[in-house]
């Protein structure tokens, strides 16, 4: 099955707010907004492709939604790696085995994963986009241009669940006294997994935050260090990123029944005054917010592709590691000092 693509700028403008860069000019002033602005950042070399994690794209690719349901092929392909070397791997370097720890894993190896590349660094975005893009003219047809994601600041609080992941690893911390006797933590192949995915949304922000580590470290390669990267989760089966956005929240922002409501005591009567004057016109403000599109896509013409690369810095080197290059130009280094 053919992996779904946008076929206008109409059809796109659905789910972003889209900004057209089609001279040097107007790219040195964005340039130049972008490197001193807080954001998130992802390149993609052409602007018909939707913000689909790998795990979605296979999905699509291999036509396995006629075979398996969705979320058993997940737990059933997470679960293979115990039979390799990645819980010795994990458990060497102290990395708490969740979905989210191996998902960063497999992300930068190559392998499908949920997680979607993200960046602070708009040099990092460009390197990607430009990477393998063709030089084409310019014309107005969505295949000559590629795309700019870009994410406030502002609009970290609508995705992120930071404070749930810091339950979870309080949970963790808990259970790690408990330890058996090959020093592994029963919370991990009990609990680990089904309280982080009860306690967090089907689209969610996954840092590099310290204080997270206890349940998931994404730090597993030299890659994401090198890229400044940081990842967001999606959960949906077919749903891009940009369309999820406008989903994954629609629940909170629902009235949902609770034991509190038939109960009248105190405690209780402020539980419900809290949850409907406060939470409930939060959550559906955020849900506003949200599908009012929160990510900027800047649809920037191919044929400035030249110009653009001879103003970036990076190299592949600097992007791809490769620990040996770096262990012998460390001997080198020395070898040939005169």
């Amino acid at each position: 099955m053919d992996l779904p693509e946008y076929q206008s700028f109409k059809e796109k403008e659905v789910f972003f707010k889209l900004n057209y860069i089609t001279t040097e000019k107007e790219f040195d002033d964005f340039y130049v907004k972008m490197t001193i602005e807080k954001c998130l950042f992802r390149g993609i070399s052409n602007s018909k492709y939707k913000i689909f994690n790998s795990l979605q794209r296979f999905w699509f690719k291999d036509d396995l939604r006629n075979r398996f349901p969705f979320d058993a092929f997940v737990k059933a392909y997470l679960a293979q790696h115990k039979s390799t070397i990645i819980p010795a791997y994990f458990k060497g370097l102290n990395i708490t085995p969740s979905f989210l720890s191996l998902f960063s894993f497999l992300q930068h190896y190559g392998a499908p994963s949920a997680l979607i590349d993200f960046t602070p660094k708009i040099e990092v975005a460009l390197y990607f986009a430009t990477e393998t893009t063709p030089i084409t003219d310019p014309s107005t047809n969505i295949a000559d241009y590629f795309s700019i994601f870009q994410i406030n600041e502002t609009d970290f609080e609508l995705i992120s669940d930071n404070s749930a992941i810091k339950g979870v690893g309080k949970m963790v911390n808990f259970w790690d006294k408990y330890k058996d006797k090959s020093d592994t933590n029963p919370f991990f192949d009990l609990y680990l997994d089904q309280m982080i995915e009860l306690h967090t949304e089907k689209v969610f922000l996954v840092p590099n935050n310290v204080e997270n580590t206890p349940v998931y470290n994404s730090l597993s390669s030299l890659n994401i260090i090198a890229q400044n990267g940081l990842f967001i989760y999606n959960g949906y089966e077919d749903k891009p990123l940009e369309e999820a956005l406008h989903y994954f929240f629609q629940s909170a922002a629902e009235f949902h029944y609770s034991i509190h409501d038939d109960l009248v005591v105190p405690e209780s009567e402020e539980i419900n005054r809290v949850y409907k004057e406060e939470t409930l016109p939060k959550n559906r403000e955020f849900l506003k917010r949200l599908k009012g599109n929160i990510i900027y896509s800047y649809e920037i013409c191919k044929s400035l592709a030249p110009y653009i690369k001879s103003k970036l810095t990076l190299t592949e080197d600097l992007i791809y590691p490769d620990p040996k290059k770096i262990g012998w130009a460390m001997y080198d280094a020395v070898k040939n000092k005169t």
